[in-house]
């Protein structure tokens, strides 16, 4: 499942984002980071769906930098941590999910060695 991402040719209407290049700018993970309530709100719906399943993955678009990963992957891990505890109560298991990382430039392959590494 792919996390929001809006700009460039998925305007929201009721939601206004001027800038630039709606294309390449304030979009993706960067709006999500900058909401980090939105984002905890998708991550947590996707784990409580994927609740006694081990199917879930979860697409990160418009990464640009480690640093925005890091700071998607603590924000998953809080909302795994919460959303495990309502399967405990149900006596269910819930799997971490895989990630998948969508790419902002082809300069980011030196962001993703690094990542590799932690």
């Amino acid at each position: 499942m792919r996390t929001l991402d809006i700009g460039g040719d998925k305007p929201l209407p009721y939601l206004k984002i001027e800038e630039d290049n709606p294309f390449l700018g304030w979009r993706g993970i960067r709006f999500t980071l900058d909401h980090p309530d939105i984002f905890l709100i998708q991550v947590r719906a996707m784990l409580r769906a994927s609740i006694g399943r081990d199917n879930l993955a979860i697409l990160l678009p418009m990464i640009s930098g480690l640093s925005e990963l890091l700071e998607a992957k603590a924000l998953i891990e809080r909302a795994f941590n919460e959303v495990s505890e309502i399967a405990k109560q149900e006596q269910e298991t819930l799997k971490k999910p895989k990630l998948a990382l969508w790419w902002k430039f082809p300069l980011c392959f030196t962001s993703w060695m690094q990542w590799r590494n932690t």
